[in-house]
Order: C-alpha cells, then structure tokens, then sequence
C-alpha cells in the first residue's frame, strides 16, 4: 500500500513519471491502493482474539492489593484508565515534559504536564496537522504518581523514554495486572471505542473520536458490531 501510495503521487506531481508508467499500470495501482485500503478497514473493524471490554480494564484495579506495583506502573492505569485525563493517546505520553507554568511551553515539538494549573498539554501526536493542540486538567489521584522531579513524565536514567520503549513499559504493566494478557495501547485504544455501541448515541461517538485523537470514520473502525456478534451469537 506505501509503495503504490508513493508511485501515485510521484505521478500527480510529474507528468513525464506518468507517462513512463502508463495509463493501464496507474490505473491499476489506483485499484490496489482502493483495495488495501479496504481491507484494511474491515480488518480493522473485525473483533481480534486479543481485544477486551472496558469494564474489564476497570476491573484489574481490584488485582492491585495483590501485586508489587512500581509507581510508574500505577501511573500508567491512572493516565488511560482510571481516572484518566478524558483522553487516549497513543504513546504520546513520551514526549511529555513536566514544567512549572504555561510560560515554558512555548516548544511545539513537545507535550506538557504543567505543574502549577494542572493540566496536559498535547502538542506532538500522529494527527496533530489536522488538529489543535488537545488541553486536559489532570486530578490529585494522578498527580501523586508523577514524579515533579523529573524533567519528563516518563524516563529512565535521566533521559525521556523513546514511543517505543514506553510501548513495551505498557505491555509489561497491563501483563502484570491481567495476569498474563496482551493488552497493548492499541487494545487500549480499542476497549475504549467500544465503550458505546455503533447505534446508541452519536454525540458519545464523536466525542470519544475526538478524545482519541483521531477521525470518526476511523473510530467507528475501532468499534464492533455488538448487536450482529449478539445475533450470532443467539442463533448458534
């Protein structure tokens, strides 16, 4: 899909490109770009073996008092799950400096936790170009897991963690507090979206798109069709 994407614009922006691939071979290229598209789309809409409910991710709190839980690991339950900040990012909780007022804010290229009003600020997230940066109030219960003398929200000797290592932190925290299970910031994401139903309340729809950062079309990718898995379910 990346190389016939690229094929296509380099030809939308060179007519001598165009003509060297010729007509039939673009148009060709344009129905497999419509296709892996598709697909994709459907793939991701289908039910994976790995997706859990959000009243599931709410219950592994309960598992708590049990397990050895380093702060960061806490931190991470509080920040997508609850109380959460109203949103769910992807990893952009990396690049997330902590700071002491809304004047040292001023660096696009970063997200923020200010200290002194309590609030996120997201500047730096996979679809920023197509929106504002996203501003949310942080509670007491989360602040008393960040570490104020960091210079980020998450580091390890000094240094922020890379999006792919706080990617691997994640996996490791859920495993500990499911007792073994895969969840990743992309099951996360996935609970979250089907925390509605499709038909139960657009305004909901729209606003968890919104809080995820990403389209509504997108979105209602995420979220199952409950009463069709209902249906088959009752029929079988």
């Amino acid at each position: 899909r990346t190389i016939t994407a690229s094929l296509l614009k380099f030809s939308s922006i060179s007519p001598k490109f165009a003509d060297d691939i010729g007509l039939d071979i673009l148009n060709c290229l344009k129905t497999i770009t419509d296709a892996t598209k598709a697909q994709s789309k459907i793939e991701r809409s289908k039910e994976k073996d790995t997706d859990v409910s959000w009243d599931y991710l709410l219950s592994l709190e309960n598992n708590f008092e049990n397990l050895k839980i380093h702060n960061d690991e806490k931190l991470i339950y509080k920040l997508y799950i609850k109380p959460s900040i109203d949103l769910m990012p992807r990893n952009d909780f990396a690049n997330m400096k902590i700071v002491d007022t809304i004047h040292d804010t001023e660096d696009k290229s970063c997200n923020y936790f200010i200290k002194d009003i309590k609030k996120m600020v997201f500047n730096e997230f996979k679809n920023n170009k197509f929106y504002n940066s996203v501003i949310r109030d942080v509670s007491d219960d989360i602040i008393e897991m960040i570490n104020v003398s960091q210079n980020y929200l998450f580091e390890y000797r000094g240094s922020r963690l890379s999006e792919g290592s706080l990617c691997k932190k994640i996996n490791r925290a859920f495993f500990k507090f499911s007792d073994g299970k895969n969840i990743s910031i992309n099951t996360l994401r996935r609970a979250y979206a089907n925390r509605v139903e499709k038909t139960d309340n657009v305004a909901n729809i729209i606003q968890d798109a919104n809080n995820s950062m990403h389209s509504v079309g997108t979105h209602l990718e995420y979220m199952h069709d409950k009463k069709e898995k209902k249906e088959k379910k009752d029929i079988n």
